[in-house]
């Protein structure tokens, strides 16, 4: 499986362990946390000035525009998204978009009380973030056939 791992960098150093995790047992993984596979690491207070610029104005800096488009193509190299929990809006939108293209997509998480979405349900599967879990989700995607190009 070609995999994109979608979180927040919150979890900076929980999905490089599960990109890890995920490279030994066999698959190919973009990491938007690891340098390298020609992408573009990004953070918006990194940019100039980041408190007082508005959202229109940060998307359309050379910085945010070199970051979409590493990810974007990531996002169409993949096959399967691991949307790792808690995490924000950037990360949904991918999990999304790769699961409206017709590919697969897990979610690993904790799944607390109030914090989910009905629209999980979208989901081939879902994990607590447990080792158990993580066995869980290396099954679930022991197997899985690589999509058809679209």
């Amino acid at each position: 499986m070609r995999i994109y791992s979608a979180s927040s960098w919150k979890n900076e150093q929980a999905v490089k362990i599960l990109a890890e995790t995920l490279r030994k047992a066999g698959h190919e993984v973009y990491c938007f946390a690891e340098q390298g596979y020609g992408q573009h690491i990004f953070r918006w207070d990194n940019l100039p000035n980041y408190e007082g610029l508005d959202g229109i104005t940060c998307l359309q800096t050379e910085d945010s525009r070199k970051a979409f488009n590493s990810d974007k193509w990531s996002l169409d190299w993949a096959n399967c998204c691991v949307l790792f929990l808690p995490c924000g809006r950037d990360a949904h939108l991918e999990a999304g978009y790769i699961k409206g293209l017709g590919g697969k997509l897990f979610i690993l998480g904790e799944f607390p009380k109030g914090e989910f979405s009905n629209m999980y349900h979208l989901a081939d599967g879902l994990f607590y973030l447990t080792s158990e879990g993580v066995r869980q989700l290396l099954d679930a995607l022991r197997g899985l056939d690589e999509k058809p190009s679209l």
